[in-house]
């Protein structure tokens, strides 16, 4: 029978093996094509524009950078909670279908973008706050690896702050609590100094965005690649 002491023992193993992790990065990324829909009621309004371009320009102030704290509870396993400060810029230069209602009459044309959508951008970040699962694997002997493998998966909602303007109409600019987001993740921590690691990863969002524009709504869906590196600090 197994006694009082081998619990302890095991439970004492378990702490041991714990440890905190907190980690910001710097990056840049990718969104897909997508579509852009908005409704102005007081327009009589309702339109879809395809294809939407995104740029990122990742390094235009504010920067794209993130960070994250967590906790692992094995030497294997963790969660954590994590920031991606996600930046896009519709690219309003560009031909797009756009079909629907507009001023209360059907429209189904390609024009440029900018012709009702002047500007689209949520430059303060789309910034996607998620708390994620994180599963790891050292290789080689744990005390001594200088690799550690690392995969991740989250879910969780957006804060963006939305620059548009609309049929001519710029918005009220100001934060808001958008909609439900996902992420999956890959990458690998390179040993530096002691708990200090370099970190790399390539990682994939996907969020059915939705921001006010003025007197009205507009959606998209943003697919993003993502790339980031920056240090991590391990401890206990």
């Amino acid at each position: 029978m197994r006694t009082w002491w081998f619990y302890a023992l095991l439970l004492f193993s378990r702490a041991g093996a714990a440890e905190w992790v907190v980690a910001a990065y710097l990056g840049a990324a990718h969104t897909a094509q997508t579509s852009l829909q908005f409704q102005v009621p007081d327009e009589s309004t309702n339109l879809t524009l395809h294809p939407i371009s995104y740029a990122d320009k990742p390094f235009t102030p504010a920067i794209y950078y993130g960070y994250r704290a967590g906790y692992f509870f094995s030497r294997h396993f963790g969660v954590e909670g994590e920031l991606t400060h996600l930046k896009v810029y519709a690219q309003t230069d560009r031909l797009a279908q756009i079909s629907g209602v507009l001023y209360g009459a059907p429209i189904n044309e390609t024009a440029l973008v900018s012709s009702v959508v002047q500007e689209f951008n949520i430059t303060h970040g789309v910034n996607l706050l998620t708390g994620n699962f994180v599963a790891r694997k050292a290789l080689g002997l744990e005390a001594s690896a200088r690799f550690v493998l690392e995969a991740r998966f989250g879910a969780g909602i957006t804060v963006p702050h939305p620059i548009n303007e609309v049929l001519g109409v710029p918005n009220a600019q100001a934060y808001q609590i958008g909609s439900a987001a996902i992420q999956i993740a890959g990458g690998i921590d390179i040993r530096l100094w002691r708990r200090l690691y370099a970190i790399t990863e390539a990682k994939y969002s996907r969020v059915n965005e939705t921001v006010n524009i003025a007197h009205g709504t507009a959606a998209t869906l943003l697919d993003t690649a993502h790339v980031i590196g920056g240090l991590a600090l391990h401890f206990r």
